[in-house]
């Protein structure tokens, strides 16, 4: 029996698939969620007069020392712990998550209550909600499999002593480097603790494992796969969300070759581990699903590609599941063969997959004036934003900025809440032209953007003060070498980020202002306004006329591209490059991801036919249902816009019906759009090759359509589990391109 493998896959998928949710926690290895939170909850307030980084360390400890433990002797990665994690319909947060989210709010508006009730207001009005970021974080993946648990441990106790050799060691740096070697030892600690228990379970093969990662880093393809799930979920007990795994095949690959090639390990073994590894992130049920990076260039501008890159792929085919979702870092060096082996997937259904454009991506950190040799090293996050491995602070999501607000705002010309956050006089309520009517448009959008930067400055101010994180920050080298928290300046880039988006409704709002009002006479602003509040009633007609008129974001019509441009230029120079407070700037980005809903409740009707309370556009995408002029009009529009203004993201969504991408010639089609997108400087492309017909059909019989995904914006669902609102969504656009190419 290879003790790396001591058992096969395929005899124990039933009890893989729904292992967390069906997870049964021994009483005897620790304490109760419900009683573990009562302890930790005191914590706090019993020791009052200790630095904030030392209670996150100590409480992280105790509940590692103290959690319930879990075993499947049915998986090759079988450790759970009993941290109050609910996987219906994904996995929530952890009840210690819950409780540093809970203090995190609680501590900002006792520090910051003014900037705290102006943020609770620019929610409410649908404009932005400006933070911090605590939520989205990654390790330097490459640090911890490099260094393993007890190398990070020794990092940091010997920078300790080398500072305090020095004489420099002051109290910050003293409470830093004492909160993360807290952290670590309890880390190790919990390691030697599930060994022994996998020795009481009868797997000695795990409990081996585990005593040489509590003391050793990684020397097997399974060691350092195991690594990650050990520290993904240790990392993740608290707020932060470690969102990717990172770029696995560069990094596992000199393992899984050197077993290989030292005969500890077949390929089809090394298949067999991967079966159980991207099964077990599947049955984990992560928010929004757990990312994994493949492709890209190296730093010596290199294809980072190898054997493992295949084998992942052709294992996730295989699996046919959407969790984890796949970064796939493209650039025009990559092998044709395997850039079909993707689109192959995306058009069999395993749409869970998006393709990243490398050259656009280090054209943006060159915007910032982060140099090519820096930023070839990127590491997509989340959804699809870049960050610089293990030296970038992840502030992917500072804010999102409703570019359609300002829209609503000036049309209606009253002063209202919005104003009063802005700073913003009265609009002129009637102005004589569109221009002027697009200068106090700007102008609102201006004071919308300041007031967002201003929030995000003022509260990253504090983020030390109410969210420490001493053992994500002990795997940064540079936190280390400064001995500086993650969170208090200890990151070489210390980058943050604002995603303007719905430009779709802003744009053909604008647009359709101007014909209505300005050029047709058809009535006046002021008329129109009261059309908007009576949310189109007694005005059907004029709605529809339009939506029928064919200037139209993403379908790659002249006036509606170029504003879109102006507008997007605009944001540019207000956010990208601009100080953020930390020693770093600010990027800009171009997703929704779920605030098109959440953002379209809080607004009335538009003029562009949008009713109150619906969704704005999503991403880079048209209104749903005007989409005519096909997915070549649709990139044709945004590759019109510089990509290199998105560094934090900005997505291309296609949806094709499948015929149209049928056999070679489908295939080589796919290709074209991939390249030409990309040879344009597109940032990124995902999408859905599906027919509406398919999506009827599944909506009555959900049964027989069980495994059908749908790419929703940075993330898969599978379609049958998405709520009627959203599935009546993409049936509605899948219509809208039908007889389109």
């Amino acid at each position: 029996m290879n003790p790396m493998l001591p058992f096969g896959f395929k005899e124990n998928i039933g009890f893989l698939t729904d292992e967390y949710n069906e997870a049964e926690y021994d009483p005897a290895t620790g304490l109760s969620p419900e009683r573990l939170e009562e302890e930790i909850s005191r914590y706090p307030d019993e020791h009052p007069q200790m630095p904030l980084p030392l209670v996150t360390a100590n409480t992280f400890a105790y509940l590692l020392d103290n959690v319930q433990l879990s075993l499947n002797p049915h998986s090759i990665f079988p450790d759970k712990m009993n941290v109050g994690i609910s996987y219906r319909p994904f996995a929530s947060l952890s009840f210690f998550g819950k409780l540093a989210n809970q203090q995190i709010r609680k501590r900002t508006a006792t520090l910051l209550p003014e900037e705290w009730e102006k943020r609770a207001l620019a929610a409410k009005i649908g404009l932005s909600v400006p933070g911090a970021d605590f939520w989205h974080a990654v390790p330097d993946w490459e640090a911890v499999c490099k260094l393993g648990f007890a190398g990070l441990l020794a990092r940091a106790e010997e920078q300790r002593k080398a500072f305090a050799d020095r004489g420099e060691l002051d109290e910050e740096k003293e409470i830093f480097f004492d909160a993360v070697i807290l952290s670590y030892r309890a880390a190790v600690r919990y390691l030697e603790r599930l060994a022994a228990y996998a020795e009481i379970k009868g797997m000695a093969w795990f409990a081996a494992a585990l005593d040489f990662l509590a003391k050793e880093p990684p020397k097997t393809f399974y060691q350092v796969c195991l690594l990650s799930f050990l520290y993904l979920n240790i990392g993740e007990l608290g707020v932060e969300h470690y969102r990717t795994n990172g770029m696995i095949d560069r990094m596992y690959y000199p393992y899984y070759k050197a077993d290989l090639e030292a005969g500890r390990l077949t390929e089809e073994e090394g298949d067999e581990i991967l079966r159980f590894y991207l099964m077990k992130i599947s049955a984990a049920m992560r928010e929004a699903d757990q990312p994994i990076g493949l492709g890209g260039l190296l730093p010596d501008g290199s294809d980072a590609t190898n054997p493992l890159t295949w084998r992942i792929l052709e294992i996730y085919r295989e699996l046919d599941i959407h969790n984890p979702k796949i970064h796939f870092r493209w650039h025009p060096g990559i092998s044709p063969e395997l850039l079909d082996l993707v689109l192959e997937l995306i058009r069999g259904g395993n749409s869970s997959i998006v393709l990243i454009n490398d050259e656009t991506v280090i054209r943006a950190y060159e915007r910032i004036g982060i140099e090519r040799k820096d930023a070839v090293n990127y590491l997509p996050i989340g959804c699809y934003e870049p960050v610089i491995s293990g030296r970038e602070d992840p502030r992917i999501c500072a804010s999102w900025f409703n570019l359609a607000k300002p829209v609503e705002l000036v049309l209606h010309g009253e002063y209202t809440d919005a104003h009063r956050l802005l700073g913003l006089p009265k609009t002129d309520p009637e102005p004589a032209t569109f221009d002027l009517f697009l200068y106090e448009y700007y102008r609102t959008l201006d004071a919308g953007l300041e007031y967002t930067v201003n929030s995000i400055v003022e509260q990253m101010k504090v983020q030390y003060l109410v969210d420490p994180a001493p053992f994500l920050s002990g795997s940064y080298r540079c936190c280390i070498e400064s001995g500086l928290d993650l969170h208090n300046g200890g990151a070489e880039f210390k980058n943050t980020s604002v995603k303007c988006f719905a430009v779709g409704t802003a744009v053909d709002s604008l647009l359709a202002i101007k014909k209505i009002v300005y050029d047709d006479k058809i009535m006046t602003l002021r008329e129109l306004s009261g059309v908007m509040k009576k949310n189109w009633v007694g005005f059907e007609s004029l709605r529809l006329t339009v939506r029928a008129d064919r200037e139209k974001w993403g379908n790659h019509r002249p006036e509606a591209d170029a504003l879109a441009q102006e507008i997007y230029n605009f944001c540019g120079k207000r956010l990208i490059g601009r100080k953020n407070g930390l020693g770093g700037v600010f990027r800009m980005g171009a997703d929704s991801v779920g605030n098109s809903e959440i953002y379209g409740k809080t607004m009335g009707a538009t003029p562009d036919g949008r009713y109150a309370g619906s969704p704005t556009t999503k991403n880079f995408r048209p209104e749903t249902g005007l989409e005519r002029e096909g997915v070549t009009a649709l990139i044709s529009s945004a590759v019109g816009l510089d990509g290199s203004l998105f560094l934090d993201a900005a997505p291309i969504d296609f949806m094709i019906h499948p015929t149209a991408v049928e056999g070679e010639r489908g295939l080589l089609a796919l290709r074209n759009m991939v390249k030409t997108c990309f040879a344009e400087g597109g940032f990124a492309i995902q999408g859905n090759v599906v027919s509406a017909e398919t999506l009827r059909k599944a909506q009555a019989d959900p049964e027989s359509y069980r495994n059908l995904q749908i790419r929703v914006c940075g993330w898969n669902e599978y379609f049958v589990n998405m709520k009627k609102n959203l599935q009546d969504d993409f049936i509605a656009r899948a219509e809208g391109i039908e007889g389109t190419v």
